[in-house]
């Protein structure tokens, strides 16, 4: 196991792959029945907060050294875990019925009739949850330094800014104390001398 490096990006490719599955899924049984236009006004609205989970699980599972590193990539390995078993859950009865799964009516399934038809599309729920796991673990590298070079390059950027934001800060309280010393009575009595 060695061989294979760290699991975190194994665990973060796959909840990316998963979250990408389960949107194409909704994009794709609603794709008939809104307008073009409207689907693409409202795409960069619909993926982002995907987006942000793909970040912040990016986040959780860094691969630092000491200290409570331990935390939060169990914490991002089990939020793995549940976004794989609920897309593979949402592929399969997609795969199955041509419909969404609708997790609201998740208590109809509650009878002995319900589970049993959940439990009919089990090979479907297995066959999908290994699809997802094999392209996360195909791309687990590309995924992960990806993610992680855009996270990078935003930390630094957003550094940048905080830096020059100082130094204007420092600039404007520099001036501010200079015009307060000159406006001072005493100062202005010595600069008469």
């Amino acid at each position: 196991m060695a061989f294979l490096g760290s699991p975190a990006p194994f665990f973060f490719s796959s909840f990316t792959v998963a979250i990408l599955a389960s949107k194409a899924v909704h994009l794709i049984a609603h794709f008939s029945t809104v307008p073009f236009s409207a689907f693409i006004i409202y795409l960069p609205t619909f993926l982002i907060y995907d987006l942000l989970a793909v970040f912040v699980l990016r986040l959780l599972l860094q691969n630092s050294r000491g200290g409570f590193w331990l935390i939060p990539v169990s914490i991002g390995s089990l939020i793995s875990f549940i976004a794989v078993g609920g897309a593979a859950s949402q592929l399969g009865f997609f795969a199955q019925t041509s419909g969404e799964l609708q997790w609201r009516d998740a208590q109809a399934y509650a009878n002995k009739e319900g589970l049993e038809v959940l439990l009919s599309g089990s090979a479907a729920l297995l066959a999908f949850t290994g699809a997802i796991y094999a392209v996360g673990f195909v791309l687990r590298n590309i995924l992960h330094n990806a993610v992680g070079n855009v996270l990078q390059a935003f930390g630094e950027d957003v550094l940048s800014a905080l830096r020059w934001l100082s130094k204007f800060r420092s600039a404007q309280l520099r001036r501010s104390h200079a015009e307060k010393r000159d406006a001072h009575p005493l100062n202005k009595d010595r600069d008469e001398e």
